[in-house]
């Protein structure tokens, strides 16, 4: 079995995942050996890919005292968060959860921002407690509270602002963050009333501005024209005499998921120090997506092929459940066989949708991709699924959970187990009166 597109585009977008005597190997292991070995379905991680993402990332950005905070939405897998503690990096929390799996990866307090429009106040005592670097404030409400839990505390929150410059990502509308019709973040005018209020507190400091306008965004346009508002509002802050410390430009940046357009690494780095430049402070960056991406793939089995003679199906055994992307983003994902075959006969290729067992028809992978003589038990590896792939999985339809491997050169290891049937039975609980 051969999918066409996969000769067309050339290999995975990762060159961790490479095809080498006809089978594709992450690193230097065959990813065959491994669906053998555990079964399908699973993800499977290449940590040498996300050590050169997060290096490459880092470097573009070398000339400014600088901390990068990874995105744990992307991935919170402990063993992705460590390789990135060891590498120095910081976190990006949202979540009491996302909290104490950076605390439990090793990831330095002090490089911890915890960002989010609905912070409880647990999750704010808690992070309080523990000292992190500070906190996005998304509200006045919000700033309030921090102040209160921080003077009951008898500790000085550091908190940044978040500015909703109101400006339009250009990416899907359901992770575009920075206009006033999203719930993100406070205007200008917030912003100014807020710096003047902590002024006369003791119990709050507020050391920077934040602004993260979206996700996937490909376009360099929509950036220059959020960081102009956050250059406008510093320089008129400066003007009354309050300094910033450090300006967190958020993340955002996309990857190339087929032959899109993207914004390079370098081109973003040239607004990014203009920026900074200009007011004289600290960077912070929040990559998620660009960092783990690409540095992941879902193996997934074909268990069956149907045609109605008007659309012919692959039907295969990861579900929506497991992947979501495709079916709330329309999300497009590279598929491409783990055997690759010569092509003898190109007209014996089709046009197939790749489709999961969920009881639903959101539940498609892919629509209209090319495949010459596809057979059930082949497999299938669904490319750059290593953001937003298993952190957003449940358990629809009572499926289980799936398993997390991570690969280093030769070493492959489970870095999550399937879930047992009987875990997922016993988490709900009967009442005795039933």
């Amino acid at each position: 079995m051969l999918l066409l597109e996969a000769i067309i585009l050339g290999n995975t977008p990762v060159n961790e995942f490479n095809y080498t005597n006809g089978f594709l190997f992450a690193e230097k292991i065959s990813l065959q050996k491994i669906a053998e070995e555990i079964g399908t379905p699973f993800y499977c991680y290449s940590k040498n890919a996300i050590v050169k993402n997060f290096l490459n990332f880092k470097k573009a950005f070398k000339n400014f005292p600088t901390m990068v905070c990874f995105a744990v939405k992307a991935n919170s897998n402990l063993s992705v968060l460590r390789i990135l503690s060891k590498l120095g990096a910081g976190a990006d929390v949202v979540s009491m959860g996302e909290l104490m799996k950076a605390l439990s990866a090793g990831i330095d307090p002090k490089k911890i921002i915890f960002s989010g429009v609905g912070k409880s106040r647990e999750e704010i005592s808690k992070a309080l407690g523990i000292g992190i670097k500070q906190f996005n404030v998304e509200s006045e409400s919000e700033f309030m509270e921090i102040t209160n839990l921080a003077k009951k505390a008898h500790r000085v929150a550091s908190v940044s602002l978040r500015i909703n410059p109101n400006v339009i990502a250009k990416t899907h509308r359901k992770i575009t963050t920075g206009s006033h019709d999203d719930k993100f973040g406070i205007t200008c005018e917030q912003a100014i009333r807020l710096f003047q209020k902590s002024s006369e507190m003791q119990e709050v400091n507020i050391i920077g501005l934040a602004i993260h306008i979206g996700s996937q965004i490909t376009k360099v346009a929509p950036f220059k024209e959020a960081f102009d508002v956050i250059r406008k509002l510093a320089n008129d802050l400066k003007r009354m005499n309050f300094q910033l410390q450090n300006v967190d430009v958020g993340g955002g940046l996309g990857i190339q998921y087929a032959n899109e357009n993207t914004v390079s690494l370098k081109n973003y780095s040239r607004i990014v120090s203009s920026l900074i430049n200009s007011l004289q402070c600290g960077l912070i960056l929040e990559p998620g997506r660009f960092i783990v991406a690409d540095a992941g793939v879902l193996v997934t089995k074909i268990l069956r092929l149907k045609s109605n003679g008007r659309k012919h199906f692959i039907i295969v055994d990861s579900a929506m459940n497991d992947f979501i992307r495709p079916a709330i983003y329309d999300a497009y994902h590279k598929i491409i066989p783990l055997k690759k075959t010569k092509i003898q006969n190109s007209k014996s290729a089709k046009k197939w949708d790749i489709v999961g067992p969920i009881c639903e028809s959101s539940d498609t992978f892919a629509r209209n991709r090319i495949f010459r003589d596809p057979k059930e038990n082949d497999i299938l590896a669904i490319c750059s699924t290593g953001a937003y792939g298993f952190v957003m999985s449940s358990n629809y339809n009572s499926r289980q959970h799936i398993p997390e491997i991570l690969i280093s050169g030769k070493k492959y290891a489970l870095i999550r187990k399937r879930q047992k049937m009987e875990h997922l039975i016993k988490t709900d609980i009967l009442p005795r009166w039933l």
